[in-house]
């Protein structure tokens, strides 16, 4: 991500800290477009894989920045 997507993930996590609130980090998958279904099923399998892979790839990120806060 971003320096300013780092940034808030941090500055979410600290407030959550001092005030013994509870970081809930998720990721959702748009659903696919009549667009992007008409370039075939296999571009929108590549793409669904590559945001899900971002997904996951974010939500360990704040897990990750969380566990090193404690």
């Amino acid at each position: 991500g971003s320096e300013n997507v780092k940034n808030a993930v941090s500055w979410g996590i600290e407030l959550a800290k001092a005030t013994g609130a509870k970081v809930k980090a998720v990721y959702v998958l748009p659903p696919v477009s009549v667009s992007i279904a008409t370039r075939g099923e296999r571009w929108a399998d590549s793409l669904r894989n590559h945001l899900k892979d971002e997904g996951k790839s974010a939500t360990e990120y704040v897990v990750d920045t969380g566990k090193k806060a404690d």
